[in-house]
């Protein structure tokens, strides 16, 4: 049975899943890190509030009832609760992806206060060793953990996200069992795509591995009945033809049609992914230069130039093309 690669988000059956990078700057400087975020670079974000908080008002319009805000690290956003407070006088949900390094206790309650539906936090190791190492800051551990601890007690949905390098993956169980012990409700497990940092740095890019799909149902099937939900972002590890019963995660392209992402410079793309590995050609246009809904109109165009969409995803073909 042929592996195909499976896309590595998970799009809603209908509407758009909207990905915004609202900054580029950051706190830490992560080995792995896919936008190449980075605290030497300029705090003041490319696209300024007002473009922002007009792309916000064209959501409703187009059907778009919720977003996913990262970086960079969003909460190191200036005007980030201005964003948060127009989000929710529309109406469109707010979730957060961070390090969790600058949660605190008032944070937490401001988040809970603004109404985000949840906070997923970065922990790539239950050891504080590597996942330092990989954050490359002595304090990420601990800081995460805290904002882990502060988040669920200011009743702010909280969701684990772990990139499997080599080193964590022989400790999976260890992992899973840790992050358990946290009392969080919720983990995903990815594997890091070769761009941005990553790219620079292959060792963190775990070989193919057949097996690991496997591997991680069997600890959700273990934790089924009490404790985390668990689930993976693995692409072609997905396994099978179709990953049936493994992943949440389509085996088709949903680039422009149910994904949508904004860079942290204003470029929106149908897919992160295609658009960190080849940005000219998978730039559908700019917020700060033209309205989402016109934007929109080049999608039909955009994904006419995949080498496929029915059948797989086409970042490995892209891959290959960009190499």
């Amino acid at each position: 049975m042929s592996s195909v690669e499976h896309c590595r988000f998970r799009p809603p059956r209908t509407g758009h899943l909207l990905m915004w990078e609202v900054t580029r700057y950051c706190n830490l400087a992560c080995a792995h890190c896919c936008t190449d975020a980075s605290p030497l670079l300029r705090r003041t974000p490319a696209v300024s509030t007002e473009s922002a908080l007009r792309l916000i008002s064209e959501l409703p319009a187009l059907g778009i009832t919720s977003m996913t805000l990262s970086g960079g690290e969003p909460l190191l956003r200036p005007d980030l609760p201005r964003l948060l407070d127009l989000a929710g006088h529309l109406g469109v949900g707010v979730y957060l992806n961070t390090n969790g390094y600058p949660i605190t206790r008032r944070r937490a309650e401001a988040l809970r206060a603004a109404g985000v539906r949840m906070v997923t936090i970065s922990l790539d190791s239950h050891r504080a060793e590597d996942h330092n190492t990989i954050r490359r800051n002595p304090s990420a551990f601990d800081r995460a953990v805290r904002g882990i601890r502060e988040c669920l007690r200011a009743g702010v949905p909280v969701r684990v996200s772990g990139v499997i390098t080599p080193d964590l993956l022989p400790e999976l169980e260890e992992y899973v069992a840790f992050v358990a012990g946290l009392g969080v409700p919720r983990v995903v497990l990815n594997t890091a795509f070769p761009v941005g940092r990553a790219r620079r740095n292959p060792a963190l890019v775990p070989s193919p591995d057949p097996g690991l799909a496997a591997h991680l149902d069997t600890l959700k099937h273990r934790y089924a009945a009490g404790g985390p939900q668990l689930d993976h972002s693995l692409g072609a590890d997905e396994g099978g033809s179709n990953g049936a019963g493994r992943t949440a995660a389509p085996a088709t392209c949903a680039a422009g049609t149910r994904i949508l992402h904004i860079a942290a410079n204003g470029d929106v793309s149908g897919c992160s992914w295609l658009y960190k590995l080849d940005p000219g050609r998978f730039r559908l246009g700019n917020i700060t230069r033209s309205s989402l809904t016109d934007i929109l109109r080049r999608v039909p165009a955009m994904r006419a130039s995949l080498p496929r969409t029915t059948e797989g995803c086409p970042l490995t073909d892209v891959e290959a093309e960009t190499a």
